[in-house]
């Protein structure tokens, strides 16, 4: 697994991800795509994660691969929080 990226917004959010091209048209999530670098700082300073590059995957999702800091592997999804997302993670 890689060494995290820096914090610099291109490597984190680089213009060409799927999710950025998907997201980048509507007015609703540019405020979300300007504010994911800091999302993704701060999940990966509070779980202590090796974060890799992030997946060429999702259109509504930042998805990379990480490592917890005893070397465990997991997937950090970061998903925009849209009309059509909000039944996805109610509570029975």
């Amino acid at each position: 697994m890689r060494r995290s990226p820096g914090s610099d917004a291109a490597e984190l959010v680089p213009p060409t991800l799927p999710v950025v091209a998907q997201l980048a048209g509507q007015a609703s999530a540019r405020r979300w795509l300007a504010e994911l670098p800091s999302l993704i700082e701060h999940v990966r300073t509070a779980y202590r994660l090796r974060l890799s590059a992030p997946l060429p995957a999702g259109s509504c999702s930042w998805v990379a691969p990480a490592a917890l800091p005893d070397g465990t592997p997991v997937i950090v999804k970061i998903g925009w929080p849209h009309r059509d997302d909000c039944g996805r993670f109610h509570r029975p």
